[in-house]
C-alpha cells in the first residue's frame, strides 16, 4: 500500500480513502487524480500514475460526498481543477464506490475493410483501412455516444507498430486525420491509406493481409483536440480485428467486442 497525501489536507485528518483497481494501466506521460464530489465543489484527494493499492489521506468530510472520481490530468498540470477527462466514477453510498468508465461499451460492434480509394482503384489496395460496409456505403460501426474528454480512435497495427486512420466521434462522417493517404477523394466515413509520410522505421505502402496484422477501435483521451497521455493507443479498445492471411480488399471483416481492456475499481472510506 502505498501513503499519499492529498494537497491541502493536514497529515492527522483522520479519515482515509483506499482506492484499488482492476486493469488501470500506467501513462507514459500525464497523472491520475482523484476527486470527491460534493454537489458543484470538487475536491482533490490527490495524483497518483497507477498502483493495485493506494491510500490517501482524506478530507474529513469526505464520507459526505456524493461521488469519487478518477481523471486524467495532464504532464505539468498546476491548476486546482479536474481536467474533464473522467477515466472511472461512481456514486459514494455507505462509504464505498464502485468505480467503472462512464461509457457502457458493451453493445459496440463493427467491421473494416481493405482500400485505398485515394490513389485509385486496384491500386494497393490492402494498405488502407476503412470502417464503411459495402455493397452500399453506410456505416460499418455501432457505438456509443462518448462524454466531453473522450473520442474514438481507429488503428492499424503491423509489424507491432500501431499507425492511426484518425480520431473520431461520428461513424458516418470523415475523421480528423488524412496524412497518410494520397491526393484522390476519400469516402465520408473514419478510416486511412497508408500509402504517404509513413512514420520513422515503417515503409508505405504496406501489405496488411500478412497474417499478423490487426485493426483497432480504441477510446482515447481529448483535451481540446489533445492527448494527456501519449500518441499511442490508449487502454481501452473495445473492438479488435485480426486481418486474415490473404485477406481481400473490398470485403467486410467483422471486429470482435473487446472488454477486458475497460478498468474498473473500488474507493473505500476508512
Amino acid at each position: 500500500m502505498i501513503s499519499l497525501f492529498a494537497a491541502g489536507c493536514v497529515q492527522d485528518t483522520p479519515n482515509e480513502m483506499v482506492l484499488t483497481f482492476d486493469g488501470l494501466e500506467a501513462l507514459e506521460e500525464g497523472h491520475y487524480e482523484g476527486w470527491a464530489i460534493f454537489g458543484e465543489e470538487k475536491v482533490s484527494t490527490g495524483t497518483f500514475n497507477v498502483g493495485d493499492e493506494l491510500a490517501f489521506v482524506a478530507p474529513e468530510n469526505i464520507a459526505e460526498a456524493d461521488a469519487i472520481v478518477i481523471t486524467i490530468e495532464p504532464e505539468g498540470d498546476a491548476d486546482t481543477a479536474p481536467s474533464g477527462v473522467v477515466v472511472l466514477a461512481g456514486d459514494l453510498s455507505e462509504g464505498s464506490a464502485a468505480l467503472a468508465f462512464p461509457v457502457d461499451l458493451s453493445g459496440a460492434s463493427g467491421s473494416y475493410i481493405l482500400a485505398t480509394p485515394t490513389n485509385g482503384a486496384n491500386t494497393n489496395e490492402n494498405s488502407g483501412i476503412w470502417f464503411l460496409d459495402l455493397p452500399d456505403p453506410s456505416p460499418a460501426l455501432v457505438l456509443p455516444a462518448l462524454p466531453d474528454g473522450w473520442v474514438y480512435e481507429g488503428w492499424a497495427v503491423f509489424e507491432g507498430t500501431p499507425l492511426t486512420s484518425g480520431r473520431f466521434t461520428a461513424v458516418d462522417e470523415a475523421d480528423g486525420f488524412d496524412g497518410y493517404s494520397d491526393i484522390q477523394q476519400a469516402p465520408p466515413f473514419p478510416g486511412e491509406d497508408y500509402l504517404l509520410n509513413p512514420p520513422a522505421g515503417v515503409t508505405f505502402p504496406i501489405d496488411l493481409d500478412d497474417g499478423a496484422s490487426l485493426v483497432v477501435v480504441s477510446v482515447e483521451p481529448d483535451m481540446n483536440g489533445v492527448d494527456p497521455t501519449e500518441e499511442a493507443p490508449f487502454q481501452i479498445k473495445p473492438l479488435v480485428g485480426e486481418v486474415p492471411s490473404g485477406a481481400a480488399d473490398h470485403f467486410n471483416y467483422q471486429m470482435e467486442l473487446s472488454l477486458d481492456s475497460v478498468p474498473s475499481g473500488t474507493a473505500t472510506i476508512n
